[in-house]
Parts: structure tokens; sequence; C-alpha cells
């Protein structure tokens, strides 16, 4: 009689064991896949961001070009509306920054300096009949602030990715 006891008792000892591992095997995977998906969106929100800013600067540097060049007031009105059109874009996608890498992160805050630049130097953009040399050397020095900062959100985003991998 203690042959069957031992035996179910030791059957039910193996089908714990086997439970807890799957159970384990089951509960890291999913961990995994939670980490896979963080670092997914993390990826994807920072490459939508830097590639709407580089986007919006693009629009800038075309607004320069067209008061340099001397197109016409038509063609300067509709480059400085795209670039003005363009920076509440940016700036939507900030919210988005703040949620997944924390509003106080080195990531927002680069992103928040390249947005404020960029917008600045918008903002500087002469009127669409005028092109004075001072207004435009504003709007240079604004951009290049914003690239710069612009190359700082790559690296604190890539930094912060990096690290949440391990």
């Amino acid at each position: 009689m203690q042959q069957p006891l031992l035996t179910a008792l030791l059957s039910l000892v193996g089908v714990l064991i086997g439970a807890s591992v799957t159970f384990l095997v089951g509960w890291l995977r999913l961990q995994h896949e939670r980490k896979v998906q963080w670092q997914k969106w993390l990826h994807e929100a920072a490459a939508e961001y830097a590639t709407k800013l580089g986007g919006a600067s693009e629009a800038v540097r075309h607004a320069i070009l067209s008061f340099e060049e001397g197109r016409s007031v038509d063609e300067r009105r509709r480059a400085v509306e795209n670039a003005q059109w363009l920076i509440p874009e940016v700036r939507l996608l900030l919210f988005r920054l703040w949620l997944l890498f924390g509003e106080a992160s080195s990531v927002s805050k680069a992103a928040e300096e390249a947005v404020e630049n960029l917008d600045q130097a918008v903002k500087h953009l002469p009127k669409y009949d005028d092109a004075s040399d001072s207004s435009l050397e504003q709007v240079l020095v604004a951009q290049e602030n914003a690239a710069e900062h612009e190359s700082k959100f790559i690296s604190a985003a890539a930094q912060e990715i990096r690290r949440s991998s391990r």
C-alpha cells in the first residue's frame, strides 16, 4: 500500500515541478516580449520625432535660401508658411517623448530645446518682401542651435534605448 502512495506522491511532485517550470518559462517570455515592445516604442517615438524635426529644419533652410537667392515674394511666402506649419507638428510629438522617456529626461530636454530653437528660427524669418541680413543671421544662429540640440537628442535617445535593452 505504501508503493502506490509513494508513486502518487512522486507523480504529484513531478506535475508541480513541471507546472512551475512551464509558468516560469511563460513569465520570462512575457517579460522579454514586454521589453522588446518597450524598446520598439522608444525607437519609433525617437525616429518619428527626428524625422519630423529634420523636415522642419529643411523647411527653414529652404525659406532661408528663398531669401538669399532673391526668389519671388510668392515663393518666399510659401517657404515661410511651410516652415511655420511644420513646427506645431513637431511640438505634438514631444508629448509622446515625455510619456515614454520621461518629461525630465535628457532625451526630452534635448528634443524641447531643438524645437524651441527651430521655432525661434521661424519667428526670425523676415517678412516675405523683406530680406534684411540681420534677421537672416538670427535665423541661421537659431537653426544651428536647433541642429546642435537635435544631435544631443539623437545621442541621448540612442543611449536610453540601449540602456533599456539591458
